[in-house]
């Protein structure tokens, strides 16, 4: 997979799957690019989409809500993610 990856200059892989904090961040120093889950490909099209305050409040609590737990493993970092804010 790293050399399919690195041959095809792949920035970004997703996994049609739950991952957890320690999986992603595995993944990530094995394959050397940013790797995401389901879970936060849909929170991403949320956040993208989202139009009124209150949506944008909605969306972005659930991205707190999904980044906490995985934070302290390293898999999830703010720095990686665009949260939208009301």
């Amino acid at each position: 997979m790293r050399q399919y990856v690195a041959g095809k200059d792949i920035q970004l892989v997703i996994f049609d799957d739950e991952l957890t904090g320690s999986q992603i961040s595995n993944i990530q120093k094995e394959l050397k690019v940013k790797v995401i889950d389901r879970s936060d490909l849909i929170l991403d099209i949320f956040a993208r989409r989202a139009r009124t305050a209150q949506a944008k409040v909605q969306v972005e609590l659930a991205q707190y809500q999904y980044i906490l737990p995985g934070s302290a493993v390293c898999g999830r970092t703010w720095k990686d993610r665009k949260v939208v804010s009301g």
